[in-house]
C-alpha cells in the first residue's frame, strides 16, 4: 500500500502533463503485459501502432511491480491492453490509479471485452484472491487463456475490434491483418485437435498454466504446482505423481523457460525414468527471441512439438 500511495502522489502532480492525444501521433502508443498480446497487437496493428510490454524479459508476472517511473511512462501512453485482473495485483492497481486521477489512458481488459466474454463458458469467471494480497476480484479465474490457439483466435478478434474503435481510419487494415493472423491460428488449432485425438499419456508440467489445453482440446495435462509458482505440492502429492508417471511409463516431464531449475521437477526426474523438456508459458520472452522476430504462433507450434513427445 505504501508503494501505491507514493505512486498516487507522483501521479497527482504530473498527470496534467501526461494527457494522451492519439491524434498528435501517427502511431498508437500501446503498453501491454504478456507476450501473446504484444505479438498479436504488433501483427494486427503493424505500422499504425507502437507496442511495448511492461514486463522485463523472463520475469515472473505474478509478483511483478512497476516502479514509479515505469508507472508514469505507462500513464503517458495511449492504451493499456491486458488479459485479466486475476493475473496479479498490478492490473487492479493500474485501473484504480487511472480512475482516481481521471487519466485519458484507455484500458482494455481482454477477458472483460463483450466479444470475448460472450464467447466463452461463464463458469470460467468468478471471485479470486490476488497473489501477495488480500484483494478479491471478480474476473476470469485463470488468465492463461492464450496458451490455447482457440482462445488466441478470440483474442485476435478482440484486438482487431478494439484497434478499429480507437483508430477507425485504419479499420480495414486492422481487419485484413487480423484475418491473416486468424488463418494461421486456425491451422495451428487443427494441429492441437489432431494431437488430442492421438495422446496416450498424461503431460506433467511444473506450473498449472496450461489448463485451457484441457478445456479446449481435452489434452491431458496436469500442473505439479498451482497457478502460483509458490503453491508447492505436498510430499504426498509428489509421491502420487511419481506413481502415475511410473504406471503410465511416461518418459518426459516438463518445466518452463523461466523456471529451469525447478527443484520439484528435478526431484521427480531423479525418482523416475524421465527426461525434462521445456514448455513456454508465453508470459515473457528473452531479447534473443525478440531479435529473431519470434511470434505467438511460433511459440504455440513449438509447445505442441514438445508436448507431442509424450506419446513416445
Amino acid at each position: 500500500m505504501k508503494k501505491i500511495f507514493s505512486i498516487l502522489i507522483i501521479v497527482i502532480f504530473v498527470l496534467a502533463g501526461c494527457q494522451n492525444d492519439i491524434e498528435e501521433s501517427t502511431e498508437i502508443d500501446i503498453k501491454t503485459t504478456s507476450f501473446p498480446y504484444y505479438s498479436l497487437i504488433e501483427q494486427v496493428g503493424q505500422e499504425y501502432v507502437n507496442v511495448e510490454s511492461i514486463y522485463p524479459e523472463n520475469v515472473d508476472p505474478h509478483h511483478f511491480e512497476l516502479s514509479s517511473k515505469e508507472m508514469l511512462e505507462l500513464l503517458e501512453s495511449d492504451v493499456f491492453i491486458y488479459g485479466a485482473k486475476s493475473n496479479s495485483q498490478l492490473e487492479s492497481e493500474i485501473e484504480q490509479i487511472v480512475q482516481d486521477n481521471d487519466s485519458d489512458l484507455i484500458l482494455v481488459d481482454i477477458s472483460e471485452d463483450d466479444l470475448f466474454k460472450s464467447s466463452v463458458d461463464q463458469s470460467l469467471y468468478g471471485e479470486s484472491k490476488l497473489e501477495d494480497s488480500e484483494t478479491i476480484v471478480n474476473s476470469i479465474i485463470d488468465p492463461h487463456f492464450y496458451i490455447s490457439p482457440e482462445k488466441g483466435i478470440l483474442v485476435t478478434k478482440v484486438i482487431v475490434n478494439q484497434l478499429s474503435q480507437i483508430d477507425p481510419d485504419h479499420k480495414s487494415q486492422y481487419q485484413k491483418n487480423g484475418n491473416s493472423v486468424i488463418t494461421e491460428l486456425e491451422e495451428i488449432d487443427q494441429k492441437y485437435q489432431d494431437f488430442a485425438s492421438e495422446q496416450n499419456k498424461t503431460v506433467y508440467v511444473a506450473h498449472d498454466a496450461y489448463s485451457y489445453l484441457n478445456k479446449d482440446y481435452n489434452i491431458e495435462i496436469e500442473g505439479v504446482f498451482g497457478l502460483d509458482h509458490l503453491d508447492e505440492p505436498s510430499s504426498k502429492e509428489i509421491e502420487s505423481i511419481i506413481d502415475d508417471i511410473n504406471d503410465q511409463d511416461i518418459k518426459y516431464i516438463y518445466n518452463e523457460q523461466n523456471d529451469l531449475d525447478n527443484k520439484v521437477i528435478k526431484q521427480i526426474e531423479a525418482e523416475t525414468d524421465t527426461q525434462i523438456l521445456t514448455l513456454h508459458n508465453m508470459s515473457t520472452i528473452d531479447k534473443q527471441s525478440i531479435d529473431e522476430n519470434i511470434t505467438y504462433q511460433d511459440l504455440l507450434e513449438n509447445n505442441l512439438d514438445v508436448i507431442k513427445k509424450i506419446n513416445e
